[in-house]
This record gives C-alpha cells, sequence and structure tokens, in this order.
C-alpha cells in the first residue's frame, strides 16, 4: 500500500528538469575543482542518495560521463584511483568511457600521444578485452584507443567482433584507423576501409581528410587521388575547415578561395566549370541498369502490389513522353503536413497550372487516399494533367524515377526528394550519371506566395562537386554544419580554386 501511493506522490512531483539542472550545478562546481582536492568518497555518497535512479552500478559510470570534454580527463583519472584505492571495481562501461576520454583530449590537443598515455591505453583497453563476448560500444572505445598506440593492428579485432554481433561501426570508429593508417603509410589498409565505408554509405569525418592532406602536402598525386575520391562520392568539406585545408594545399597548387554565383564561371581562373547533361549513351546505360537491376532488387519496389506495378508499366507506355513528372504528394504538403486537405489540393493544383501555362505535358504521381480530396482541385488536375494514384503503402517515388527514365532524356521531375535512397545499389560512375541526370531535371518547389504564384527552384546545370577543368581543380564546401555532407543541388557558397603551380 504504502509504496503505491509514494509512487503516485513521486510521479505527481518529479520535475526531470528540475533534477538535470541539480545535476548539472553539482558537476559544473566538481569540474572546476583541483583534482586533488576533491572528496570523491562524500560526492560519491550525497549523488547516490540523491535520485533513485542513481546506483552503485551507474554511478561510476555518471561521474565519468559528465567528464567527457577531453579537458577533464584528469579529474576522471583522479576518480578512477579513488576508486582503485577504496578495492571498488571499475565496471566495464566506465573503463570505455575512460579510453573515449583519452581519445578526445589526445585528439583535440593535436600533440603526440605520450609513451606514459600510450601505455595507460593499452592497459586499460587489454583490461576490458579480454572477455569472449564484447559489447558493441566497448568494441568501438577500444578500438578508438588502440588506433592512437603502437597496437593499432589489433583494431581490426575488434572490427571482426563487431560484424559477429551484426553492429556496424560508426563513422568516427572507421574514421580514427584511417587516420593512424594514413600516419603509418598503410594506404593499403586505408584504402581497404575507405572502400569497405563506401559500400555501407558510411562518410569519413573531416579528421581523416585533414590529415591526408597534411601528410601529403608535398605530394600532389597523393592529393588528387583524395580530390579524385571526394568527387566520386559527391563530398562536401566543412567551411568551418576552409583555412585549415588551404594550408595544408598550398605547397602543391595556387589556393584561392572564390564564390562561384549562377552563371559557373570561377572569378580566380575564369574557366566554365563543366555542365552535368548526360551523353545519349550515359541515359541509356542509367535507364537500361535502372530497368533491369535497381527496381528487380529494390526490396520497396518489390513489396509494391506487383499488379500496381503492372498497370502503372502499361499506363507508362500507353502516355508517355511526358515534360515532366509529379511527386503529387512532396508537392502538397510543400507548405507542411499540418495544413488542410483543401490546401494540399490546391497546392497541388496550382502547381499543375504552372507547368500548363508552360505549355508541358506532366504526369502526377499521387497516392489513393487523393481520391477524397475536394472535388474542383482534383478535377482541374486530372483534366490538365495525366494522374496515377499508387497504393496509400506504395514508394511513390520509384515510380517517379521510372515514369522519368521511360519518358526519355528530357523528362523533368518535380519533387524536392533527394532519392538518395535508390541509387545506392549503383557502383559509383553509374552513381555519378544518376546525380547528374538528378540535378540537370529536378525542380522544386520553393513556396507559393499570397497571390497563388508559386516559385520554383530551377536546376544549376554546372558541376557542383569537386571536379578538374584542364589542369584546376574547384572543391566546393557546405555551411551547413561542422562535418562533410553529400552534396545536394544547392548551390555552395564557397569554393578553393586550385591552379597547377
Amino acid at each position: 500500500m504504502w509504496r503505491s501511493t509514494f509512487s503516485k506522490l513521486f510521479i505527481r512531483n518529479y520535475k526531470p528538469t528540475n533534477f538535470i539542472r541539480i545535476r548539472t550545478d553539482v558537476f559544473d562546481k566538481l569540474l572546476t575543482q583541483n583534482p586533488s582536492e576533491i572528496n570523491w568518497e562524500l560526492f560519491r555518497n550525497n549523488l547516490l542518495k540523491s535520485n533513485i535512479t542513481i546506483n552503485s552500478t551507474n554511478v561510476d559510470s555518471i561521474i565519468i560521463s559528465k567528464c567527457f570534454n577531453g579537458a577533464y580527463l584528469d579529474i576522471a583519472l583522479s576518480y578512477v584511483n579513488f576508486l582503485k584505492s577504496n578495492c571498488l571495481k571499475i565496471n566495464d562501461g566506465t573503463i570505455s568511457k575512460l579510453i573515449r576520454l583519452y581519445f578526445n583530449r589526445i585528439t583535440t590537443d593535436g600533440k603526440e600521444i605520450t609513451e606514459k598515455d600510450e601505455n595507460e591505453i593499452i592497459k586499460w583497453c587489454n583490461s576490458i578485452s579480454k572477455k569472449e563476448e564484447i559489447e558493441s560500444t566497448i568494441a568501438e572505445s577500444i578500438i578508438h584507443g588502440l588506433s592512437l598506440t603502437r597496437e593499432w593492428m589489433r583494431c581490426f579485432e575488434y572490427f571482426e567482433k563487431m560484424k559477429e554481433l551484426d553492429k556496424q561501426p560508426s563513422d568516427s570508429t572507421y574514421s580514427c584507423v584511417l587516420v593512424k593508417a594514413t600516419k603509418e603509410n598503410r594506404e593499403d589498409i586505408m584504402w581497404k576501409l575507405l572502400k569497405e565505408m563506401t559500400a555501407k554509405n558510411i562518410i569519413p569525418r573531416m579528421s581523416f581528410f585533414l590529415t591526408w592532406f597534411q601528410h601529403h602536402e608535398n605530394d600532389k598525386r597523393k592529393i588528387e587521388e583524395m580530390l579524385e575520391f571526394i568527387s566520386e562520392n559527391g563530398l562536401l568539406l566543412p567551411e568551418a575547415k576552409i583555412q585549415k585545408i588551404e594550408q595544408a594545399l598550398r605547397k602543391v597548387f595556387n589556393v584561392s578561395l572564390v564564390t562561384i554565383n549562377r552563371t559557373g564561371k570561377c572569378p580566380s581562373c575564369t574557366h566554365k566549370l563543366p555542365g552535368v547533361k548526360l551523353l545519349p549513351t550515359e541515359f541509356s546505360k542509367l535507364a537500361t541498369i535502372f530497368f533491369d537491376t535497381i527496381l528487380v532488387n529494390n526490396d520497396e519496389f518489390l513489396k509494391t502490389n506487383p499488379e500496381e506495378i503492372k498497370k502503372f508499366r502499361e499506363f507508362v507506355d500507353k502516355t508517355a513522353p511526358y515534360d515532366s513528372v509529379i511527386d503529387g504528394l512532396n508537392v502538397a504538403y510543400s507548405k507542411g503536413d499540418k495544413l488542410s486537405v483543401r490546401q494540399y489540393a490546391k497546392n497541388l493544383s496550382q502547381v499543375v497550372k504552372y507547368f500548363v501555362n508552360n505549355n508541358q505535358k506532366c504526369l502526377v504521381i499521387g497516392r489513393k487516399h487523393m481520391k477524397n480530396w475536394p472535388r474542383n482541385d482534383m478535377a482541374y488536375i486530372r483534366e490538365n494533367a495525366f494522374l496515377f494514384l499508387v497504393e496509400d503503402l506504395s514508394h511513390d517515388d520509384l515510380f517517379l524515377i521510372y515514369a522519368a527514365l521511360k519518358s526519355g532524356p528530357k523528362t523533368n521531375i518535380f519533387s524536392r526528394d533527394l532519392l538518395r535512397q535508390h541509387s545506392h545499389l549503383l557502383n559509383n560512375k553509374l552513381k555519378q550519371i544518376f546525380r547528374r541526370w538528378q540535378q540537370e531535371h529536378q525542380y522544386q518547389l520553393l513556396t507559393i506566395n499570397g497571390s497563388n504564384r508559386i516559385i520554383v527552384k530551377e536546376p544549376i546545370l554546372f558541376e557542383l562537386r569537386a571536379h578538374k577543368v584542364k589542369s584546376t581543380w574547384h572543391l566546393p564546401f557546405t555551411n551547413e554544419n561542422q562535418k562533410l555532407a553529400i552534396q545536394t543541388f544547392n548551390l555552395p557558397t564557397s569554393w578553393l580554386c586550385l591552379k597547377e603551380r
């Protein structure tokens, strides 16, 4: 009875935000102290008494987690020494976080690892690596730790353990080994890992590319090898790292930071950036591979009703070619998915009207539930465009690509979807062709203004990824975050023009 009453009172009065604020204050004070002056026994006991969710099993991991910024490694080590001196068992999770702390501190400082730190990391890794079964998070911590040491080749034992667990290593886990392989001049290992990551659509961290450029700053051939990899995979480097990349490339290139507008002309070298238009042979190859391989092996398409696919193919054969294929729901939801059905229908009918005014023949691909949308708008769409409604659970973007490719090399698509999930079955060369086709032909709805006039984003028809014109490279950057990004079809604001010395 009393337990039930206590639970009700606790739930009624418990305010998680208050708890978090109190704990943050406590830890903020702790992290400003001299490690040798901290009364760990008192702090630990007070923490255990402070909340029912903290217990002897997780308290040590919680304390180490609060030190996770590399600047607080000394405080974390002070706490670990307290545990050891009091014969308190240090669990694997706590050790795993301590190893990550070492990694963060050493990689953030940018200094060479000391022999003392190296020996400590190896010791801690050994202490949790003896078990036959290791959790994937602990395996990743061991890889991070060993990647800093002379025993870095042992990392591959733990990659294998992760495969056995059917767990995928993170981009950070792969990248720390890429960095070490680069520093140790083991390009065979580095390229093998990069190939494995590419196959899994995992993007390396910026730390790897920066290490490669700095390590090979006098070797133009090696730098161009990596620029080609960046180009092939449509990667955009973060603007936050422009200065460091610029410094690393200056020994083999004359480097200029430039802005390139929609004309596609570089103000530094005056070269016109190459166009993305496909050759007839490239389009034919893309369409053939898509019809014969991608659709056959695509789980999403295979889950679609075979009868529906048959009807759609017959429909396209009868009504194609089109000037444009419109992703109906994508357009309808362009102003958000919390609006009325009436507004969705109005959005779509306005886009169809835009194409009608431009004398274009259109196919709209929608979903069956759109039959219930306002009659006037749907009637306008049916009268002025071809309309095919797929089942509500079908993946309409595959129908969109199929119709556009089947319709021919001049057909455009109208959607804001980047369609990345459907190119992963293509090899690198065909991925590039698919991206160029998409970049050349994809129009997007930006907005519909108050007077129902639609504002359309038209394609940029020159290369938006890293590429070489004659002997000059153009390297685009993204300003979206601190990490690398996959090429979108937005015009990058910053480029490096790399002219041969």
